[in-house]
């Protein structure tokens, strides 16, 4: 009995112990797991890229409307079903939006990816030569893909513009008339036979001059086709300006100018009181003071209305620089409303906290509970 008592004791604090030391292993391994970066996502996640196409033609033939892209990655960058060494290919027709995916990943890292069109420039064609460089932020909350132009500014949409114009043919050339064949030349009559000189009245002739020979004349081949007109080169693409930033850069350095422009009035109106308080003897220290305290009044605001104002032209024509087709609004326009806002304020904080002195004296009267100021008295 002692025996099975003391086998029961011992399997007891067998399974005690394997409970400890399985408590001890998952908390091991919930520490090491708080504690350690997280290096994969929780789950598969997606990206799709879509692509558009825009093709413009003028009408006049049936030109072809597929074109060739490539996506290429860049290091060991995840790609879509079908690609092959790291390039997926595809093709768009005509006007249309090409869904590339979707991309599967994995790994939370920073994959980067290159998109352009391959198909080469034919007779007549126009090919958009944009290389788009795609960055995807894999995080934990979901991926971010980032598009890229050549010249390094972002951008919302990944768009490829196309166009076909028919090459001038010269029209083909009339065939040349034969040349008549020459009539006939009737024979030379036989001269006469020419009588003997006596020998003392022969008259020697002279020598007839001989004349210089004449060159022929160079006549203009008449089978010269005329020349096509020069095809005037395309605008380059993303140089519009925007009329609505035009207009609020306007505004504003008219506003800076009315600002600095009263400036000298402003300061005559107290120079005018002043005067006319010293002349009555009203003109006191306290006086002085307040006065000098309403003149500041308004005056920081003034100097950053006038800032703002001289800022936002400035602003509009860096980023629209060169002015080449204009628009209504475009990428810039946020940018020189902004300033232009932040111009507006000041302007209206500066007109909400300035004061003349004949503004002063009429609020001090209308005030019921205000006993009138001697020193502001006239």
């Amino acid at each position: 009995m002692r025996k099975a008592m003391y086998k029961t004791k011992e399997v007891r604090k067998g399974k005690r112990a394997c409970r400890a030391f399985a408590a001890g292993l998952i908390l091991a391994c919930v520490i090491g797991a708080m504690s350690g970066p997280a290096v994969y996502a929780d789950a598969a996640k997606q990206v799709t890229l879509p692509v558009s196409q825009t093709f413009t033609d003028d009408g006049l033939s049936t030109p072809g409307k597929t074109f060739a892209y490539q996506l290429t990655a860049t290091g060991s960058a995840p790609m879509p079903a079908g690609s092959n060494s790291g390039v997926y290919s595809f093709t768009v027709t005509g006007n249309a939006t090409a869904q590339v995916g979707p991309i599967n990943y994995s790994s939370l890292d920073t994959y980067t990816y290159n998109l352009k069109c391959v198909t080469a420039a034919g007779a007549g064609y126009t090919i958009d030569q944009q290389v788009y460089t795609i960055k995807v932020y894999v995080t934990n909350d979901g991926p971010i893909s980032v598009v890229f132009m050549s010249d390094g500014e972002k951008t919302g949409d990944i768009v490829f513009n196309h166009s076909y114009k028919t090459p001038y043919t010269p029209p083909p050339k009339p065939p040349r008339p034969p040349n008549p064949p020459n009539p006939p030349q009737p024979p030379n009559p036989p001269n006469p036979p020419t009588p003997p000189t006596p020998p003392d009245t022969q008259i020697t002739n002279p020598p007839t001059p001989t004349s210089p020979p004449t060159q022929p004349l160079v006549q203009p081949p008449a089978d010269i086709a005329p020349q096509p007109p020069a095809l005037a080169a395309p605008l380059p693409s993303g140089h519009e300006w925007s009329l609505l930033s035009c207009m609020m850069s306007i505004l504003a350095i008219l506003t800076a100018l009315a600002h600095l422009l009263f400036i000298y009035p402003r300061f005559r109106i107290y120079e005018r009181y002043q005067d006319d308080l010293e002349e009555k003897g009203l003109l006191t220290g306290e006086c002085q003071d307040e006065l000098d305290e309403l003149r500041k009044k308004g005056r920081l605001a003034r100097i950053l209305a006038v800032i703002a104002g001289i800022i936002t032209p400035i602003v509009w024509l860096i980023l629209d620089l060169p002015l080449i087709g204009m628009v209504w609004i475009d990428h810039s326009t946020p940018w020189t409303a902004l300033v232009f806002i932040i111009m507006l304020i000041f302007t209206l904080v500066f007109n909400m906290r300035k004061r003349d002195p004949e503004d002063e004296e009429t609020e001090r009267t209308e005030d019921k509970e205000f006993e009138p100021n001697p020193t502001f008295a006239k």
